[in-house]
C-alpha cells in the first residue's frame, strides 16, 4: 500500500472515521515501519470478542420481559390508587357513627355497669376521703 494513502488511513483509523474494512487494510498492511501501530493491531486482534449467536433473540426476550414487568407495575400502582380512591369516597360519603342507643338500652347498660363496679363502691363509700379534686379522690381506712 502507498505511504501517503496508509499515513491517511491511519489518521482517519484514529479519529474513528475509517469501515471495517479499511480497519482491516490497515492491519495487514502495517508492517515493520510502525512497530508500535504493529503491536496495536497485534493486540486488538487478540481482545477481539465476537457477538454471541442468539444475541437477537435474547435482547428481544428481555425486552419483553421488561414491557412485562412494566405493565405489572403499572397495574398495581393503579390498583394501589383505585384502592385509596375508593377508601377516601367511601369516608367522605358514608362517615361511621357509633349507633344511637334508644333510653330504655341506655338504663340497662348503665344498670350493669353498676352492677360489675356496686360492690367496690360500697366499699369506698366506708372509707374517708382526705384529698378530692376534679380527677384525684384519695381515700383512708
Amino acid at each position: 500500500m502507498n505511504t501517503e494513502k496508509e499515513d491517511k488511513l491511519y489518521k482517519s483509523y484514529l479519529a474513528g472515521m475509517t469501515s471495517l474494512d479499511e480497519e482491516r487494510t490497515l492491519e495487514a498492511s502495517s508492517g515493520d515501519a510502525r512497530s508500535g501501530e504493529k503491536v496495536w493491531f497485534n493486540f486488538t486482534r487478540s481482545h477481539r470478542k465476537t457477538a454471541a449467536v442468539d444475541l437477537e433473540k435474547n435482547i428481544v426476550s428481555a425486552i419483553i420481559a421488561r414491557r412485562g414487568q412494566t405493565r405489572r407495575r403499572i397495574a398495581q400502582y393503579g390498583s394501589i390508587a383505585a384502592i385509596m380512591v375508593l377508601s377516601v369516597t367511601l369516608a367522605v360519603l358514608h362517615p361511621w357513627k357509633p349507633a344511637e342507643m334508644s333510653y330504655e338500652e341506655k338504663v340497662i347498660a348503665l344498670g350493669q355497669a353498676l352492677e360489675l363496679v356496686g360492690t367496690e363502691m360500697t366499699a369506698e363509700a366506708d372509707q374517708e376521703i382526705i384529698y378530692e379534686d376534679e380527677i384525684l379522690i384519695i381515700y383512708i381506712k
